[in-house]
This record gives structure tokens, C-alpha cells and sequence, in this order.
């Protein structure tokens, strides 16, 4: 994060960073560290009934938006062999760690029937790799 940090402050320097990118940012005073902010994030997601996420790949960047506001986006990126949901979750925090939204995919039961594959239809191999997709 501290790189992120220093390359955005040298292209805010030279004119290069505009409007729409990201303004990382690092933690001051009373915000939350990054450790503090993925815990809050975890506890939540948790408190909603997540699971899997010890074995996550987790990422956590400050920003600065809009009127000053610094916030934590938190993603979980859960192990596939182990993925209880199907997708990426996500914790949006303030530096004080109100959280301000999340993104949480659910898992439906599928019922699947059908009938064998005539002639046209795709190979096995090609219909697997398109379903774990």
C-alpha cells in the first residue's frame, strides 16, 4: 500500500493523476490500521454468515473521495477449491470502520435436468470448463 501511496503522490506532483483515478491514502491518527480494517471487515462478513475467508487472498487500500472522506475497501478473494459462494466479497469501511457497504455473493441450490446430448451439442470437456467458469 505504501507504494501505491508514493506513486500517486509523484503523479499528483507532475499533473498526472486526474479526477478519476484512485487517491490512495495511508492511515493517520485515529483510523484504523490495514490489519484493523481487514478484522472489521472479516467480523462482519462473518457475522453474515461467510465462511472461507482464513484461506482468502485479502486486499485493503485506503482511499481519499469526495470532501475529505478516507475509507477501507476490503476484498476477499476466497480459495476456489474451498469457495462456499462463487465470487469476490467486499468491505467498504470509513477509516473508523463504520462499514458503509458490502458485496456478498449467495450460493443457490441448482437443480439441473436435461436429456443426452444429440449431435450438436458440445463436447463434455468444453461443457465443464464452461461451468466451472
Amino acid at each position: 500500500m505504501e507504494d501505491l501511496v508514493w506513486y500517486n503522490a509523484l503523479l499528483q506532483k507532475n499533473d498526472m493523476l486526474s479526477d478519476e483515478d484512485e487517491n490512495y491514502v495511508l492511515p493517520i491518527g485515529g483510523e484504523l490500521t490495514e490489519e484493523q480494517a481487514i478484522q472489521t471487515a472479516k467480523d462482519f462478513l462473518i457475522a453474515k454468515d461467510a465462511h472461507g475467508l482464513e484461506k482468502a487472498q485479502i486486499e485493503a487500500m485506503m482511499t481519499e473521495v469526495n470532501d475529505g472522506l478516507r475509507i477501507w475497501s476490503v476484498t476477499f478473494r476466497p480459495d476456489i477449491d474451498n469457495l462456499p459462494y462463487g465470487g469476490v466479497c467486499n468491505v467498504t469501511e470509513t477509516s473508523y470502520g463504520e462499514i458503509v457497504s458490502y458485496t456478498m455473493p449467495d450460493l443457490y441450490p441448482v437443480f439441473i435436468t436435461g436429456t443426452l446430448p444429440d449431435t450438436d451439442a458440445i463436447s463434455e470437456e468444453t461443457a465443464l470448463t464452461l461451468g466451472k467458469k
